[in-house]
């Protein structure tokens, strides 16, 4: 079963394999720094597409050029600050992208815990309005 963490999960939403584009998605508390660490973009605005460049953090090489949209906790399918990048589907890049947020701490998500984390959130909202 899953731990409650406060870490930065990251995965793979589609599957693998070569493709047209590939879909990662991370969630975790405040990611803000990882954000800038990732695309040197200060902050992406809530809700909307934005083409960004990937860079890899020990090259500072830019790994591709994808779309990413930023939702802002509790806003998001986990409650957390969550970010979805849609990047070219080569499994090459994709393996790079994963490999990046890694580094910067984040770690791969086991199965069904972007769910789980959904809902315990939902679980805690339907709590709290119950007081």
């Amino acid at each position: 079963m899953f731990a409650i963490k406060q870490d930065i999960i990251i995965a793979q939403a589609t599957p693998e394999g070569r493709s047209a584009l590939t879909l990662i998605r991370v969630s975790g508390q405040n990611l803000t720094d990882l954000i800038f660490n990732i695309t040197k973009r200060k902050k992406l605005t809530p809700r909307y597409s934005t083409l960004v460049d990937i860079y890899c953090p020990r090259t500072n090489q830019i790994l591709d050029s994808c779309i990413a949209v930023f939702f802002k906790g509790p806003h998001s399918f986990t409650g957390e600050d969550m970010l979805e990048i849609s990047c070219h589907g080569s499994p090459a890049i994709a393996r790079k992208i994963l490999q990046s947020f890694i580094h910067l701490n984040a770690r791969l998500a086991k199965k069904g815990e972007f769910s789980f984390r959904s809902f315990i959130f939902n679980l805690s909202i339907s709590l709290l309005k119950k007081l």
